[in-house]
């Protein structure tokens, strides 16, 4: 596992053609400049919940 930083957010063309909703989320691992799209507006992804941590792992493939 890589440590770094989720964030919840748009594009500048998203907010245009559709506006605020259309939202992605994001991870930009703590030595890179750029964030990767993890999983985008409303995207069904297959993930797990830690019931001790409360950590959340999204599975990137096979996409529901």
């Amino acid at each position: 596992m890589e440590p770094g930083c989720a964030t919840i957010r748009g594009t500048i063309l998203g907010f245009f053609v559709i506006g605020f909703s259309y939202q992605h989320l994001w991870f930009q691992k703590n030595t890179a400049k750029k964030a990767d799209v993890v999983a985008t507006s409303g995207e069904i992804r297959q993930s797990h919940r830690c019931v001790n941590c409360d950590a959340v792992s999204i599975v990137p493939f096979p996409r529901i």
